[in-house]
């Protein structure tokens, strides 16, 4: 059996258990509208980028209402970590080279600095979030999707559209999923989720959670540019 087939199936697994949180990345599983993306231990970089970039398309091509269920899930073949440490660090690093390598410019109207809480990522223009899972996580169960690292990726606007903050019907949706990450994994809930745009609530936070054994991030590790001769930060 190939990594890929393994490592979908694992994938599937998880989302197919009635208690696992998220209500919508349950829909798109079961009815078979998640978009896969797997990424190679050779050339990672560049299949990362390619895939992403046909993704932005698709997303830019399609009405809003016809893509609501269909989230990027990018699952990376590289398992050789010691620690949840490790593996995240991999996965700042992967999206930290993502935006080096974006060949369209940083929205000029968009916010550069992940402290601030109207900060999202961008890639190749499009507003997105970003859930990093992974295999090591144990008390935050429900961010491990498998026995690899997987990045399940949603426009923002999607958010916007079927849980917004700003709806009384969007609270009750966000406020559903909690408990339901409370009741999966045993009692435990990130204190880092929130709101977008909600100004106690910062967007990178929420796309790796903390766990003992994790990286506790004081910042974002991610340097956003405008003048792609920068340097990487230096943690």
């Amino acid at each position: 059996m190939g990594w890929r087939v393994q490592a979908y199936r694992q994938f599937e697994q998880v989302l197919s258990d009635k208690g696992f949180p998220c209500l919508f990345g349950r829909r798109a599983n079961k009815s078979g509208s998640c978009l896969l993306l797997f990424i190679p231990c050779e050339n990672e970089q560049q299949a990362l980028r390619d895939g992403m970039e046909a993704y932005v398309k698709f997303v830019n091509d399609t009405p809003l209402e016809d893509r609501l269920f269909n989230p990027l899930i990018v699952i990376f073949e590289k398992t050789d970590f010691n620690t949840l440490a490790e593996e995240q660090a991999y996965a700042w690093a992967t999206l930290q080279h993502l935006h080096d390598g974006d060949r369209t410019p940083w929205p000029a109207k968009a916010c550069t600095d992940p402290e601030v809480f109207e900060w999202t990522y961008h890639f190749a223009g499009l507003r997105m979030f970003i859930n990093m899972s992974f295999p090591r996580h144990s008390a935050m169960k429900s961010r491990s999707l498998g026995g690899h690292i997987v990045f399940v990726v949603n426009p923002r606007e999607n958010f916007d559209e079927v849980a917004s903050a700003e709806t009384e019907s969007g609270r009750k949706v966000r406020e559903k999923i909690r408990q339901r990450i409370a009741d999966y994994n045993n009692g435990v809930v990130p204190d880092t989720l929130g709101f977008f745009g909600d100004r106690s609530s910062l967007e990178w936070k929420q796309y790796q959670l903390y766990e003992e054994g994790g990286l506790s991030l004081s910042r974002c590790p991610l340097h956003i540019k405008v003048d792609k001769t920068d340097h990487l930060n230096e943690r």
